[in-house]
């Protein structure tokens, strides 16, 4: 009889609390359990990468923080093979891919390299990336946000 076969016999929030774990060993995150404010234990999953410590409820918000640290992207595009860390993400990019008139939508061109995209916020990601110079002088300079 396997690990598998324990965890039937477990009641289920200590079964919970051990897949949790087993899931999340290969990451480094710290698993707590702790009392709210309400006196409901709650479990709480806190980042361990360079002291990032950002604390999570949820088991799949935690697994989405880490990919992000490990540089994991487990969702791809099967139209692009453009690769995601988060499901939410590939969902969103798969409606450009779903609508004909995706050209049409291409309203914001790139005045260094003519690129169109679909959304300005897009745009100015491709500036600062690839126009780094153009970049600070029409938006100055850019910082990482603080996490």
């Amino acid at each position: 009889m396997g690990s598998q076969g324990i965890h039937n016999f477990l009641p289920p929030e200590i079964k919970r609390f051990k897949i949790k774990k087993e899931l999340l060993k290969k990451y480094k995150c710290k698993i707590e359990e702790r009392e709210n404010s309400k006196g409901c234990v709650t479990t709480v999953y806190i980042c361990q990468y360079d002291d990032c410590n950002k604390e999570f409820t949820r088991t799949w918000s935690i697994l989405d923080h880490v990919r992000m640290h490990e540089g994991e992207k487990p969702y791809q595009c099967p139209f692009c093979s453009r690769q995601y860390t988060q499901k939410g993400n590939l969902d969103k990019h798969m409606l450009l891919h779903q609508k004909p008139e995706v050209e049409a939508r291409r309203s914001h061109q790139c005045l260094h390299c003519a690129k169109w995209y679909t959304e300005k916020y897009n745009l100015k990601t491709h500036i600062r990336k690839f126009h780094p110079e153009e970049y600070k002088q029409k938006y100055g300079v850019y910082k990482k946000r603080q996490s």
